[in-house]
């Protein structure tokens, strides 16, 4: 295996808890979810590095780091969707950037500028439970 990185969330609780997912606060998501237009920031969040997927997975040692993100969604393309009726959301697929960086001891990655972004899919939606 080649990976020797591995930034996420957590699962919280481990084992039974949500996969990668943290409550970040409001003020930091702006969404518009019918014009599929939103964005989401968030600067030097602390998570743990696992080096690998399986690591993370067994919620094994890890590394303390931080990461910054922004996030831009920038138009609705057209109606989306779900392709299963599992899914119980209505949305529309949108075009998508993102800039991302992350530091530990020893370490540092930022990704290149936001504008240079490939978009192949993106959906902003609104869930219904």
């Amino acid at each position: 295996m080649d990976q020797i990185h591995d930034f996420n969330l957590d699962i919280n609780p481990f084992p039974g808890g949500l996969f990668w997912t943290r409550r970040f606060p409001e003020e930091t998501v702006s969404a518009d979810p019918g014009s599929g237009i939103a964005s989401m920031t968030a600067k030097d969040v602390k998570l743990p590095d696992y080096g690998n997927i399986g690591n993370a997975l067994q919620d094994g040692a890890s590394v303390a780091a931080e990461a910054s993100f922004a996030v831009r969604w920038t138009g609705a393309t057209g109606p989306f969707t779900p392709p299963s009726s599992l899914f119980v959301f209505t949305g529309h697929t949108t075009g998508a950037t993102v800039e991302w960086s992350a530091t530990e001891a020893g370490f540092a990655f930022k990704s290149d500028p936001a504008n240079t972004s490939t978009n192949n899919f993106a959906v902003l939606g609104h869930e219904s439970n």
